[in-house]
């Protein structure tokens, strides 16, 4: 089988499985706010695709990280609260009437912050995977910079820097925004995974971190950390 066709075959496997599991196409989901404000409601709603009520499916919600769903329901939506500061992994579970799951985990950064970053990963129908990371900076941010874990097995490009400097070292991508950010500027990378063989399902991993007022910020981007499995 040649790179090609192997890529492409990759490709459907990875986009059939939430179909297969669940029978109504690929499970996601959006928060109403990536950095909400300690106690603040923030809302969870599946994607249209992903409601699939009249299928006998029920969704588990995961919120404090344990091993029991935090809210089991047949509604497209949920609300929840976080009460402490930091960040935070959320999960959700789509169980369909054979016990079949497909799953998909995002993270958020409670308690508002002077800068965070938001990773949305896009399936392609070759197989690869478009990643975008848009930085929002809430301050006066200088040494603004991203490293992002390449997923073991996965090759990758940059589709677009924003013209910044980007460093490969090993198993990282390294961005680094030269120029200062004030309050309210966004800043975007993307770059593109293609799977190799054996390489299964991508998880993401990846850190930002700046300046402000002489302050060392750092903490992990938000979003997407999967694919649907």
């Amino acid at each position: 089988m040649n790179a090609r066709l192997l890529i492409a075959v990759s490709g459907m496997l990875l986009l059939a499985m939430g179909v297969i599991a669940v029978g109504q196409g690929v499970i996601n989901f959006d928060p109403t706010s990536y950095n909400p404000a300690v106690g603040a409601k923030v809302t969870f709603l599946l994607a249209p695709g992903a409601q699939a009520t009249a299928n006998g499916i029920h969704y588990e919600w995961y919120f404090s990280g344990g091993n029991k769903p935090d809210i089991t329901t047949t509604d497209p939506s949920v609300d929840h609260v976080f009460a402490a500061p930091g960040y935070v992994e959320v999960t959700l579970k789509a169980v369909g009437p054979a016990g079949r799951t497909t799953m998909r985990r995002k993270g958020l950064l409670v308690g508002k912050a002077p800068l965070i970053a938001v990773r949305h990963v896009e399936p392609q129908s070759d197989g690869s995977v478009v990643v975008t990371i848009t930085i929002i900076s809430n301050g006066n941010l200088s040494g603004v910079g991203i490293e992002e874990t390449i997923p073991v097995g996965w090759q990758v490009s940059v589709n677009n820097s924003g013209g910044v400097p980007v460093k490969r070292a090993g198993n990282k991508l390294q961005v680094l925004w030269l120029n200062q950010l004030a309050s309210g500027d966004t800043a975007t990378f993307s770059y593109q995974l293609y799977p190799a063989q054996g390489s299964g399902i991508p998880a993401f991993f990846g850190t930002i971190s700046g300046y402000e007022n002489g302050k060392r910020l750092l903490t992990e981007i938000c979003g997407d950390l999967t694919l649907p499995y």
